[in-house]
């Protein structure tokens, strides 16, 4: 970019010779000066800072109505594969509210930890999983989930998938 200044700059040191054999020609500089436009770089760190907009939390409490109406909830749940990674995705109605988490590994230990994370969510915010649907492939690890969590589960029948954590997928 040239600015002015510097436009006058270099066209006094072409007409003047002060450079000898110098293949710019004060044509050149003024074509530079229409491709470019002119040199703002004195403007460069002048400009101050304006105050940004300060944050505002509207966040509002939920209705204990809500929480009365809905304190039992219904925990759907599958696991998806998004490029090799294992996620548990869960939706818990009637309040919808959906988690994706992401699996280590699929072993019984690692789902437990996930599951109880998620029922623990639940608990802190006042609502209570009384039962977990999932697929027929969940039924071995369930047990000690169904045992330790006081839940009750239902598991789809074979070659069928729990709809609401498939839509959720």
């Amino acid at each position: 970019m040239i600015g002015p200044a510097t436009t006058k700059i270099f066209k006094w040191i072409l007409k003047s010779n002060q450079i000898r054999n110098c293949p710019v020609t004060t044509k050149d500089v003024e074509i530079a000066e229409d491709i470019w436009g002119p040199d703002l770089s004195y403007l460069k760190g002048k400009t101050t800072r304006s105050t940004p907009k300060p944050v505002v939390y509207d966040n509002i409490d939920v209705p204990k109505e809500i929480y009365e109406k809905h304190k039992d909830i219904e925990l759907c749940m599958d696991t998806i594969y998004i490029n090799g990674s294992a996620f548990l995705t869960t939706i818990g109605y009637p309040i919808c509210y959906r988690e994706c988490r992401y699996v280590k590994d699929t072993s019984h230990t690692e789902y437990f930890k996930i599951i109880d994370k998620s029922v623990h969510q639940y608990n802190t915010a006042g609502f209570r999983i009384k039962v977990i649907e999932c697929d027929g492939e969940y039924k071995q690890m369930m047990d000690k989930v169904k045992d330790d969590m006081d839940v009750t589960m239902n598991y789809s029948n074979a070659q069928d998938h729990v709809p609401r954590a498939e839509r959720n997928n």
